[in-house]
């Protein structure tokens, strides 16, 4: 629990076209779908804010890739970059992070199936409803509440085993408790 009461919590964010923000304080976690409307995402940052003590926000650090034409390049970093924007004006802490950095932790190296991690996020995150959208946003999340609080590696070194799902509390926030 923080000073002023509130628990802590850590963000994760996907800034992707198909991205999300997701939370994780002590055992309890949600996902959000990322929005065309950056007021929506505002005010979502502005209600946790409220609700929770947020230490940080842990960004996929990403960029365009050879696929992408030059305007969908443009449009993907200005995006990420607005995100970024709205993190920083918040005052949240932001540390960067690659892919790698967290799939390889989590044990879910995607290698661009987004399959892979939806399904380690259902698999960590039994009782809530996981998409495309925020599977990557709520593993991230995860990955920082760890980062954050020492837990040791659960897949990255050789000889570790992955942490139970079960080892999880169930309980999952509720997007209703949020008037936006």
């Amino acid at each position: 629990m923080a000073t002023d009461g509130k628990e802590h919590g850590i963000l994760g964010l996907d800034p992707g076209k198909m991205g999300g923000i997701g939370l994780y304080t002590n055992g309890n976690y949600d996902g959000w779908i990322l929005t065309e409307k950056k007021l929506d995402i505002c005010r979502l940052i502005y209600k946790l804010q409220k609700q929770y003590d947020i230490k940080a926000c842990y960004f996929e650090k990403v960029h365009a890739s050879p696929q992408m034409g030059v305007s969908s390049a443009f449009t993907f970093g200005r995006e990420a970059g607005m995100l970024y924007g709205i993190i920083l004006r918040s005052g949240i802490k932001i540390i960067d992070v690659t892919p790698q950095q967290w799939q390889t932790e989590l044990g879910c190296l995607t290698r661009g199936n987004k399959n892979v991690s939806k399904t380690r996020a259902q698999g960590l995150f039994p009782n809530k409803k996981i998409t495309h959208q925020i599977a990557d946003a709520m593993l991230i999340a995860k990955y920082g509440w760890d980062r954050y609080h020492g837990v040791p590696l659960s897949f990255g070194k050789a000889g570790k085993k992955p942490n139970s799902p079960s080892s999880f509390s169930r309980k999952s926030l509720s997007l209703e408790s949020f008037d936006l």
